[in-house]
């Protein structure tokens, strides 16, 4: 039986066999949701100088148009950037107040289950999200199996779609 450090090597050789570019590399650490583990990491062990860059970088994309997302509800319009957090432009109440960030993995995730490229604006009800004390609210399936799915798929595929979009929740997200 090969050790996990012989494949972790095998690994590292094959990246640098492909070259492997900075968008190859995010897509390949939010395929395992290990992206807020890596960055809490990388936080970690930042310098002040180096922190402060980023936050700063982090300001100048927050007021990029380019990085909003916008989602819409009864109870206001939410908009975040690429990372789930909370634009301060939403206009909020009534529960949506409780959302501390949006679950942009998962949902990225089941985009893609549906044949969709990337992240698009929709409704509120389309996530998941960690509320500002951290428990984690699994999206609304009724909403995704009568509403939010390719129209374009049967309803056999919409309910392959919708099992491994929980399959995926249930092994990455604790509930």
């Amino acid at each position: 039986m090969k050790t996990k450090e012989f494949v972790v090597e095998k690994i590292i050789a094959l990246l640098n066999e492909i070259d492997v570019d900075g968008e190859t590399m995010e897509y390949i650490v939010n395929e395992v949701a290990m992206g807020d583990q890596i960055f809490k990491q990388y936080i970690v062990r930042m310098s002040e100088t180096d922190l402060s860059v980023m936050l700063n970088e982090r300001e100048t994309a927050l007021n990029s148009i380019a990085n909003k997302y916008h989602f819409i509800s009864s109870c206001g319009d939410l908009f975040i950037d690429d990372y789930g957090n909370v634009l301060p432009q939403s206009d909020l109440s009534d529960w949506l107040l409780d959302i501390g960030k949006v679950d942009v993995e998962e949902l990225i995730h089941y985009f893609q289950l549906n044949g969709f490229d990337g992240l698009d604006d929709g409704d509120v009800l389309n996530f998941g999200y960690w509320d500002k004390n951290g428990e984690y609210h699994k999206p609304d399936i009724t909403w995704r199996i009568e509403t939010f799915h390719n129209q374009n798929f049967t309803t056999e595929k919409v309910n392959e779609v919708i099992e491994k979009s929980k399959e995926w929740i249930k092994k990455y997200r604790t509930i």
